[in-house]
């Protein structure tokens, strides 16, 4: 029997059992519910039997094939089922082999594709597909689990490439669970020879909006005659927010210079008795404190601008802060990282703080203050000028900060009617 998508034939024999010698032989009609049989009407041979032919160019539904006839000795009839042969389908299976894992910024192309590897099942043994003729025209779909985003193209040809072999990693939320990644490329450059042909597909992926882990899954594309089979290709992200706008306020310590103070003297009338017994007086000055340079330290609340970043998109547990007091820029230096992200380090279970509008900086302050130019000649000649002499660390403290880029943001979308 031949398969469902092709031209269908069968040659069918009927024979009239038990025909007594010397009887006439019946008229034998022929009918069929599917296709054509050939002939329709037929006499028997000496032997009883009547042969036809039937065809059809193709289905899949079961095709029956009757033949009757009246006799002296009463109806006879018979029957035959055509079954058309199944289409075995070819199944596809689609192995991950770039990075399981990957790290960038929200919004941002990733810097390495993602590239699967589409291999022939054969009742789930897993074959290398190595020439063009059997990998032109199969194709993969790229599913982003995550909204925003958008993976280039999203649905990918697959073409012969060389393969590298890919080695097993972990996922840092899920220690449990075994990815794969690409092998470093100056590894494979000089491993360019246990490389093996493959049929390859590859996407260019650019992350969503937001920060946290990001997934996409990659599937075959089935067509007439092949199938999909194994699980679906597995990929992720982590998404580091992009450098923000943030303001806080701190507290930090200011030296400031007021000018000289004059020496504090008193006049005093003094009176001696001379030999000859009588007196005489007079007037001497005394110094009750030399003249002195009024400086000050003091800690003041000052309001507090900078840019948050993660210098290293890989490293979750890192977000530095670099601001500058919102009074004087130019003389007043903050520098610090997220405390909430550093918590990471410790393996402790803390929110994306990126995506909160809320925050809290460890924080250093630096800064340049006056200094005097000559102490000297302004104790003495009230010649008191100043110039900024760097001070590189005032102190250490905290800081509490907003996400005041996405406030001001959204307070200009609700003004404009956004």
């Amino acid at each position: 029997m031949a398969r469902q998508d092709s031209l269908q034939q069968a040659v069918l024999l009927f024979k009239i059992r038990d025909l007594p010698a010397g009887a006439p032989r019946p008229l034998v009609r022929v009918t069929t519910t599917s296709g054509t049989v050939s002939p329709d009407t037929a006499r028997p041979d000496p032997n009883g039997g009547v042969t036809v032919v039937w065809h059809r160019v193709q289905g899949a539904d079961e095709a029956a094939v009757a033949a009757s006839t009246s006799t002296d000795y009463g109806p006879l009839a018979g029957v035959v089922s055509i079954v058309p042969r199944k289409i075995a389908k070819q199944a596809y299976q689609v192995r991950r082999i770039s990075d399981g894992t990957q790290y960038g910024f929200e919004k941002t192309p990733l810097r390495k594709p993602l590239i699967v590897e589409l291999l022939r099942d054969d009742d789930g043994r897993a074959s290398r597909i190595d020439s063009i003729g059997a990998c032109v025209g199969l194709r993969v779909v790229f599913h982003r689990a995550s909204s925003g985003g958008g993976i280039t193209p999203d649905t990918s040809l697959a073409a012969i490439e060389k393969v590298p072999e890919p080695k097993k990693t972990r996922r840092e939320d899920a220690p449990d669970v075994l990815l794969t990644t690409e092998a470093v490329h100056a590894a494979n450059a000089n491993k360019a020879a246990n490389r093996e042909n493959g049929c390859v597909a590859r996407g260019n992926w650019t992350l969503g909006e937001g920060v946290g882990f990001q997934d996409v899954r990659v599937t075959y594309v089935p067509t007439d005659g092949t199938t999909a089979a194994g699980q679906p290709a597995q990929f992720s992200a982590l998404a580091r927010a992009l450098p923000k706008l943030v303001a806080g306020y701190g507290v930090s310590s200011d030296r400031r210079h007021f000018g000289a103070n004059a020496a504090k003297t008193r006049v005093e009338t003094i009176e001696r008795t001379l030999p000859n017994g009588g007196k005489t007086s007079f007037d001497t000055t005394i110094t009750l404190s030399p003249a002195s340079i009024d400086t000050i330290d003091e800690a003041r609340t000052k309001a507090v601008v900078g840019m948050a970043f993660a210098p290293v998109p890989r490293a979750r547990f890192l977000t530095l802060f670099l601001g500058v007091g919102a009074q004087d820029p130019a003389n007043d230096w903050y520098a610090g990282f997220s405390v909430f992200r550093l918590a990471r380090l410790l393996g402790k279970d803390v929110p994306e703080t990126e995506g909160m509008l809320f925050d809290l900086h460890f924080i250093v302050n630096g800064g340049r203050d006056d200094v005097l130019v000559d102490r000297a000649a302004c104790i003495s000649g009230g010649s008191c000028a100043t110039h900024k002499k760097a001070r590189y660390f005032r102190g250490v403290g905290a800081m509490a900060t907003l996400d005041a880029g996405s406030i001001l943001s959204d307070a200009f979308k609700k003004l404009i009617g956004g």
